[in-house]
């Protein structure tokens, strides 16, 4: 549990200065694209980082974890 909470406590702050990032990045255009924001790149971090925290929410209510811990 540990672990995980480290580990959510991590990608709740890559998400909170993700989102940040990308919100002061809105007047900046990708260079080729100009019709395009910097933002939507830049989403990319705080959106992986949600799959992230699902994904370590998933581990640990995973029920095949706990049979592996009891195992013999």
């Amino acid at each position: 549990w540990l672990i995980a909470l480290t580990a959510l406590i991590l990608v709740a702050v890559i998400i909170r200065y993700g989102f940040d990032y990308a919100y002061r990045a809105r007047f900046q255009t990708i260079s080729g694209l100009e019709s395009f924001s910097m933002t939507w790149a830049y989403l990319a971090i705080p959106v992986g980082a949600l799959f992230s925290a699902i994904a370590v929410i998933a581990c640990l209510l995973d029920p095949r974890r706990q049979e592996l811990d009891t195992a013999q």
